[in-house]
């Protein structure tokens, strides 16, 4: 045992892969500090994790993992190269993107890594092409249409588009849900992808006589689709995107307020689908590639009676200690019409104790996102304490707010909103602890640091969507009807 310290990290987590979910948790409990921080950050063991609990469930025998499919590998290679940009977090000179010539609707944009994907829609008001623009190109130049013309490039289709999904750092794909099908096409060029045994799937689903909205997620092979509709279910397929296979359906219960659906890939075969009728994340395991088996409920922090969650999505941001699962709730009150954006964050490592142990409950950090006067600001955490020291000690005060967290009954430093939102912090202490008090039934503590990220003065936010590298912010303008701009900010 003593031998494996002398090896380099990942040398270390390909031994400690080959453990039972038993033998992982006994090395815990050695509470060496360097091994505890490899098992508690590293994608690969987490995945491992995952697939060791089904196979413990089935046969208490069988501790040992089959090793990581070939198919898997590069999701988890992704997964490393995404642990190492958060472990290098430093935000880089931002892109903002003025349309003024293009009407948009709010839901036809997407981004897939450092790309941006735009609808464009002709004279009809109907949409045959994308626009992709690189949002790399010519970071901090103040916007304008030249600046776009350079970095853009528009791909025609031939069939009208309705929506899309992307999956650009693992495959350069470009998925077109229209109505009852899906598309598999090359992002950059519109044409039938080469990895894709059938480009054109059909769904067996009786239609509606209505748009269905739809929400997707990729996952090496598996791919998951997820239509919105205007009943109280949303159906969800799992699907073989390469071989052209359906493997599974079920239907997800959703309440009628919410106008907006998603999932979150845990691992290649571990996903969760939120759940806004319980205010929860529902945990589900792919079996054999054919059915899902439903796990565990993760109950989030309930929100106040005269809420409702208008938006209910999901991404999932690893990192080397915390691998993170945003919700991203877009908050109604009667008596305040303004749009509010709140994101719960879950700790990684409480969801592999949960599914090693069926802990009952997890309790989330809250990441808010609140819109004052004339600018906008996010208030995000910092994920590494490491990096907070390293922070301090360079000086560097833009990222910390310096406060001392109050002790925690778990040993832990830990503190919540109404301790980090004090005189210093960016709006009065008492209008921001209050706004976000008035979310949820209890308290919400975390362990993790604080930091904010300011947005420029050039537009309020509407809306704000995160990625493994990005934090954007979008304006719609509402009179006119089309999405005014939008500001990335990148960050690994």
């Amino acid at each position: 045992m003593f031998k494996l310290f002398d090896l380099p990290d990942e040398l270390f987590v390909q031994c400690l892969v080959h453990l039972s979910g038993k033998d992982i948790r006994a090395c815990l409990h050695t509470y060496n500090s360097r091994m505890n921080a490899v098992i508690r950050g590293s994608i690969e063991l987490e995945y491992h994790l995952a697939k060791n609990r089904h196979q413990v469930l089935q046969n208490p025998a069988r501790l040992k993992r089959e090793p990581i499919q070939e198919s898997d590998q590069d999701r988890l290679a992704i997964l490393s190269e995404r642990e190492r940009r958060w472990r290098e977090f430093a935000p880089q000179p931002r892109s903002t993107i003025l349309y003024w010539d293009l009407r948009l609707e709010a839901a036809s944009h997407d981004i897939a890594g450092d790309l941006l994907i735009q609808a464009i829609y002709d004279s009809t008001q109907e949409s045959r092409g994308l626009s992709v623009v690189d949002t790399r190109l010519n970071p901090g130049t103040p916007p304008n249409l030249e600046a776009e013309a350079s970095r853009r490039t528009d791909v025609k289709l031939e069939f009208p588009l309705m929506a899309f999904g992307t999956a650009l750092e693992e495959h350069g794909l470009l998925v077109t849900p229209r109505s009852l099908e899906l598309r598999f096409l090359e992002i950059t060029t519109g044409k039938p992808h080469h990895d894709a045994a059938r480009p054109i799937i059909h769904l067996e689903i009786a239609h509606q006589g209505y748009t269905d909205v739809p929400t997707l997620d990729i996952c090496g092979d598996n791919l998951v689709l997820c239509f919105l509709r205007s009943g109280t279910h949303d159906p969800i397929w799992v699907l073989d995107w390469r071989r052209g296979v359906t493997k599974t359906s079920l239907y997800v219960q959703r309440t009628l307020d919410s106008q907006s659906s998603g999932m979150v890939f845990i691992t290649p075969t571990l996903m969760a689908f939120p759940n806004p009728r319980e205010v929860a994340l529902d945990v589900y395991l792919l079996v054999d590639g054919e059915k899902l088996e439903f796990l565990h409920r993760l109950h989030l922090p309930g929100l106040l009676p005269d809420l409702t969650a208008s938006q209910y999505l999901s991404t999932f941001l690893p990192d080397p200690a915390t691998s993170l699962i945003h919700i991203v709730m877009g908050l109604d009150r009667a008596s305040e019409p303004e749009f509010h954006v709140v994101s719960l964050l879950i700790d990684s490592y409480k969801l592999r104790q949960l599914l090693l142990s069926d802990a009952p409950r997890l309790v989330s950090d809250v990441h808010a996102i609140l819109r004052t006067d004339g600018s906008a600001r996010v208030a995000d955490c910092e994920y590494s304490r490491g990096r907070r020291r390293r922070i301090r000690k360079a000086g560097r005060t833009d990222c910390d707010l310096g406060f001392q967290p109050p002790p925690c009954p778990g040993g832990e430093g830990s503190w919540s909103w109404r301790d980090v939102l004090r005189e210093d912090s960016w709006v009065e202490a008492g209008q921001c602890a209050e706004t976000i008090g008035r979310f949820f039934t209890e308290p919400i503590w975390s362990s993790l640091a604080y930091v904010e990220i300011e947005s420029k003065a050039l537009f309020q936010y509407s809306a704000v969507e995160l990625t493994d590298t990005s934090i954007i912010g979008s304006q719609f303008d509402y009179s006119e009807e089309k999405l005014a701009s939008i500001e990335i900010l990148h960050f690994g």
